[in-house]
């Protein structure tokens, strides 16, 4: 997947790769990220919008949120301000990603030194990625996500609160919109993400009203670390300017 050159038109076409694929483990019994299952959402939404998952993705979330420099990705068209793609390969990630690099990586990439990345067509995740976007549209998102512009009340809540297995009760330590919730009970949300070509991370601070996005074009380079300097760093200045 992590090389994958096809190109697929649509989520239906993306679910053929695996709808034949056997379930890791019972539904509602353990928690795991999946690509695959954005990709069944994916699906979902479609058919309870009646139209393409890009045109409902656009008329409910990027318009109303004003993220005007999110759009769909097309490696074959030239996107003005598409950044390019690099891998560093060190000695840790050879070890760790063993089995994923080629001969070639390995006589091409010398260690510790940027290298172009592979180029991949990253439709086949339609659902869990397959978009090009600026931190700038993801604090957007966030801001307008909690401010109530793209679902109010108790639906907006939900996108927070805390979802437990339905099996057993146990805290997953996630919500139903997928963050990663704040072990200390303070309500801070965290998104990461990460593909060959690039990562992206991204928190939302109720208490302060702080959102920060931070993006990276360096193959499964999560930027969880500066993410939280920068929101440490942000949230005195939040509070100063709290009534």
């Amino acid at each position: 997947d992590l090389f994958n050159r096809a190109h697929y038109a649509s989520p239906a076409e993306a679910l053929r790769r695996f709808v034949r694929d056997t379930l890791s483990f019972v539904p509602g019994t353990k928690v795991v990220y999946s690509n695959a299952g954005y990709t069944l959402l994916a699906c979902a939404i479609e058919g309870a919008a009646a139209e393409s998952y890009d045109s409902a993705l656009a008329n409910l979330v990027l318009r109303p949120a004003g993220m005007a420099a999110t759009r769909a990705d097309n490696g074959y068209e030239v996107v003005p301000g598409r950044a390019r793609y690099y891998v560093v390969r060190t000695a840790e990630n050879t070890e760790q990603w063993r089995g994923l690099w080629t001969a070639a990586h390995l006589s091409g990439m010398p260690l510790d030194r940027p290298a172009n990345a592979d180029p991949v067509d990253p439709s086949w995740a339609i659902g869990a990625g397959n978009y090009l976007g600026t931190p700038a549209d993801l604090v957007r998102f966030g801001l307008t996500l909690t401010g109530g512009g793209l679902l109010r009340g108790q639906y907006r809540d939900s996108a927070f609160a805390p979802a437990p297995l339905l099996a057993t009760g146990e805290p997953t330590g996630r919500s139903l919109g997928g963050w990663v919730l704040d072990p200390d009970g303070r309500g801070v949300a965290r998104l990461l993400g990460s593909t060959w070509n690039g990562s992206f991370g991204m928190v939302v601070d109720p208490a302060s009203g702080l959102v920060v996005a931070v993006a990276s074009n360096i193959e499964f380079d999560q930027p969880e670390e500066l993410l939280e300097r920068v929101l440490e760093a942000l949230r005195p200045i939040a509070a100063r300017r709290s009534p």
